[in-house]
């Protein structure tokens, strides 16, 4: 198997979702990565958007959520 090597701000979002050990809302990553990125929500969606393709993590929608 192929390791495959993610860009830093990918990297940074996977951390993120690791350390919340579960299902996370929208707002975490303006929590957790707010003091070393002002993303806005189009950058973290196309990030998670790519590690989903990528097949780094799935994605489920609740509701509206």
């Amino acid at each position: 198997m192929k390791l495959k090597k993610l860009p830093e701000s990918e990297l940074e979002i996977m951390i993120a979702l690791w350390e919340a050990d579960g299902p996370v809302p929208r707002n975490y990553f303006d929590k957790k990565l707010h003091d070393t990125h002002h993303w806005s929500d189009s950058t973290i969606l196309s990030l998670l958007s790519r590690l989903q393709e990528k097949e780094f993590l799935s994605c489920e929608k609740s509701g509206n959520k």
